[in-house]
């Protein structure tokens, strides 16, 4: 279950005025003044934003400041607080709410702020690592960034905190999550045509590639696939050329690939990849189907991307009058 994230107003408010929620003379000491019992109600506690000087004018700015003075009213060698997992889960999802609001340098900055402090006790950094995957990583949370995954990543991998499997879980969990990143080259592999034929991803032209990674056994994957033949922006695209959509069966059955070949649309490519891709890991998924929109260059513009994100973005470009609906 996913904590609720900060009030979105408040945030602004914050930013805009500069508006400090606790005692700005005494901030370091904020936990010792009874703004926070030492009873289990400091569960329910949030740690107030720093005083952002009246210096900063921009939401970046301001975003960038309190990011990186977020935890300065958290001793981390106070146990009660540091080690209680719902009051640090409660302020995560606070310090992860404004990241959307700051660059990405800021976020470099704050994380490794954060995680510097958290390594005098290893107990307060095995938690924070876990909540970073738990709100960032897992599929299922409202705030999954792997690009901000990777910010908590790299610092756990340099850490001295751990070692052995943890150290080794960590270093193999940035492996995977580089892979394929967008902004970078997707990577090229081989598949098996309906004819029998050999073919590369990159042999595929187009200007949009919107590539699926599906298992012919996977329920959840017809229903994603339903939606994508329902999409009217998707059909349209499809059918002025202007999109190609590829799905690849990841399954080992390629019995099971041939009957199904003739539900699909007949403007889709349907390949079958026997195992050769997943075994060299050039592509690492979570759930599937994993669906990834390509440019021209095969740079990765989305990743492992919902139907909605897809067509959104593929709204921006077009705009939603450009393919007109059904009538």
């Amino acid at each position: 279950m996913y904590t609720q994230n900060m009030n979105f107003l408040y945030f602004l408010f914050v930013l805009s005025v500069g508006f400090l929620v606790g005692n700005p003379a005494g901030r370091a000491n904020v936990l010792d003044e009874g703004i926070l019992s030492r009873t289990d109600s400091l569960a329910v506690i949030e740690l107030p934003l720093p005083e952002v000087p009246g210096t900063l004018h921009t939401v970046p700015e301001r975003a960038a400041y309190a990011l990186e003075h977020f935890w300065d009213a958290l001793d981390f060698s106070d146990t009660l607080y540091s080690r209680h997992r719902i009051f640090m889960e409660q302020n995560f999802v606070n310090f992860v709410s404004l990241f959307p609001h700051a660059s990405r340098e800021a976020r470099v900055v704050a994380v490794k702020r954060l995680m510097k402090a958290a390594e005098a006790d290893s107990v307060v950094y095995s938690l924070l690592a876990s909540l970073a995957e738990k709100y960032l990583y897992e599929p299922e949370s409202p705030m999954v960034c792997e690009d901000c995954f990777l910010l908590f990543l790299e610092e756990i991998v340099c850490s001295s905190v751990w070692n052995g499997y943890t150290q080794m879980r960590s270093a193999y969990l940035l492996e995977i999550v580089k892979k394929n990143r967008p902004g970078t080259q997707a990577a090229d592999f081989s598949f098996l045509l309906p004819d029998g034929r050999s073919h590369l991803l990159y042999q595929i032209p187009g200007r949009y590639l919107l590539l699926v990674f599906y298992d012919t056994g996977c329920d959840h994957c017809h229903e994603v696939m339903s939606a994508l033949k329902e999409d009217i922006l998707l059909r349209r695209l499809t059918e002025a050329g202007e999109l190609t959509l590829l799905i690849v069966d990841t399954g080992l059955s390629y019995t099971a690939w041939q009957h199904v070949l003739p539900t699909w649309p007949p403007e889709w490519k349907t390949a079958f990849d026997k195992g050769g891709m997943q075994a060299h890991d050039r592509y690492v998924w979570r759930n599937l189907p994993a669906l990834y929109l390509l440019d021209r260059d095969k740079t990765v513009l989305l990743k492992e991307a919902s139907v909605q994100s897809i067509t959104t973005f593929l709204t921006s470009i077009w705009g939603s009058d450009a393919f007109p609906q059904d009538k």
